[in-house]
């Protein structure tokens, strides 16, 4: 994983764009080890909104989560708190305080 610091993003998503969507962190529950996975079910953009700093980001070579999803090939985001988010090679994450 990636050491750099990545600063927190404003964005908009586009509004009425069928093919994005917008979750809040506060709702998403982690597994044991931190863990959250997110599937794309087919859209293109996901918008997650918080607070917390991406600390590092990449692609997952081989790697099984403590609630024992497969999430090799996937793109994960290390935020400080201490969360990390997993989602499809496919599918773009933005992350920050004032996704809409």
């Amino acid at each position: 994983m990636s050491d750099s610091h990545i600063p927190p993003v404003t964005a908009s998503l586009g509004g009425d764009d069928n093919d994005s969507v917008v979750l809040d962190l506060q709702d998403l529950l982690p597994d044991s080890g931190g863990e959250i996975v997110i599937h794309s079910a087919g859209l293109g953009i996901i918008g997650v909104s918080t607070g917390q700093t991406v600390t590092a980001t990449g692609m997952t070579e081989t790697h099984v989560t403590a609630a024992g999803e497969d999430v090799s090939g996937f793109r994960y985001y290390q935020l400080d708190g201490g969360i990390t988010l997993y989602c499809p090679a496919e599918t773009s994450l933005v992350l920050g305080p004032e996704i809409s």
